[in-house]
């Protein structure tokens, strides 16, 4: 027992109810634990003594609810700022910005957050910073956007010229040629080209394979349109054949999940199609690429892809056709903070896991049962379940162990 300053401690209270009407008067936030702060309180006001403990705890409870106002602060000025800035935006144009519904979904499931009580305690700052990154990729995507409405309006005064010129139509025709014709195109550095030659040469020994066994190959007549591109040298030519090459190819797409989707199980499976009989490239965060066949059917499926707590970002590409566009299909996916170990008890010792000791839990290969690691050192090496003889485990960097 120790004596201590209730009126510290009061006036501590009181700032907090100020700051709390201040930032949050509507009462968004989760009051419950406001309450259980004031009953707390009151408690230690009955005695001039009290238990470290109960100290400790108030104190704690005092500092990480005021973090948590401050947090609710920075959440509402981001928020009520952002939908500002996009009022004079059609509706028509926001619907289809996946930036707009990632920042959408993020706000409300903040929002829910607070209204929840969650992490008050370990706070929600990672999620308010993701969410400005999502605004920072919206406004990032409004520039490119107002860029293309003025190049397409200048291919359409380009067209509405030439059309006058040869007393034609406007149609989609016109529009085509110019945008073939006179829309810029971007500089072919050496290296450029040389990856380009590269990739026609590995596709023309499988057209002349092909040829010689008399099997018809689609890529004959788009690979003798790039031949002709890079003997001429002009590298709108060289883009145009790209261009038409890429219309036969099937592109990189994933179906099994969409965007910004949030998910709670560690290990996902990544479905998708592509061009039938290549090789892909997949790279989950800063992990080295897996190299993935597709099927016939131009269908690929990857079993049990390990995510990181948070945002994880999948890059797809087709190794066979990256030198068409370099460019890679770029997949973001959040996984909740979910341990399928939390609920359960070591067979030994009756304690309950926590996530903190993830580090110091492994699980039996033989029975997939969770428990801490010195259970099995006390247990000669073997699995501490009843009735299993096991002597292999998974640890938290093993795929198996976040298995459901």
């Amino acid at each position: 027992m120790q004596k201590f300053n209730l009126q510290h401690i009061k006036s501590d209270y009181s700032h907090l109810v100020e700051l709390r009407q201040q930032i949050d008067p509507q009462s968004t936030i989760y009051p419950i634990p406001f309450q259980e702060l004031r009953e707390d309180i009151t408690e230690l006001s009955k005695s001039k003594t009290a238990a470290e403990e109960d100290i400790s705890n108030v104190q704690l409870q005092l500092s990480a609810l005021r973090e948590y106002l401050h947090q609710f602060d920075a959440f509402q000025r981001l928020q009520n700022n952002f939908f500002k800035e996009i009022e004079s935006y059609e509706d028509d144009f926001l619907a289809k910005s996946q930036h707009y519904l990632a920042v959408q979904h993020y706000t409300q499931e903040i929002r829910d957050d607070f209204t929840n009580g969650r992490y008050i305690i370990g706070g929600i700052y990672p999620s308010i910073q993701q969410l400005e990154r999502h605004i920072k990729a919206f406004k990032q995507q409004i520039v490119a956007q107002q860029a293309e409405e003025e190049r397409e309006q200048q291919q359409k005064e380009w067209a509405n010229k030439i059309a006058e010129t040869f007393r034609v139509s406007e149609s989609s025709n016109v529009i085509e040629y110019v945008k073939n014709n006179f829309s810029p195109t971007p500089d072919f550095s050496p290296e450029r080209i040389a990856q380009i030659k590269k990739g026609y040469h590995r596709h023309q020994k499988e057209v002349l394979m092909d040829m010689v066994i008399g099997r018809k190959n689609k890529l004959a007549q788009p690979l003798d349109r790039l031949k002709k591109a890079l003997l001429s040298g002009h590298t709108k030519a060289i883009n145009l054949a790209l261009q038409n090459f890429k219309k036969v190819i099937a592109p990189v797409a994933i179906s099994s999940h969409k965007n910004y989707k949030r998910v709670q199980l560690k290990l996902q499976d990544i479905e998708g199609t592509a061009e039938p009989l290549t090789t892909l490239h997949m790279a989950v965060n800063d992990d080295p690429p897996l190299h993935i066949k597709v099927e016939k059917s131009g269908k690929f499926n990857v079993k049990d892809v390990p995510l990181v707590f948070g945002e994880n970002t999948i890059q797809l590409y087709n190794e066979d056709f990256l030198f068409l566009d370099n460019r890679r299909y770029v997949l973001h996916i959040h996984l909740e903070e979910k341990y399928p170990f939390i609920g359960l008890y070591d067979p030994l010792t009756q304690k309950a896991f926590e996530r903190e000791e993830v580090s110091m839990i492994v699980r039996c290969t033989t029975c997939r049962n969770y428990m801490y690691d010195f259970s099995v050192e006390d247990n000669d090496d073997v699995c501490a379940s009843p009735r299993c003889d096991g002597k292999k485990f998974n640890r938290h960097k093993d795929t198996a162990f976040w298995a459901e």
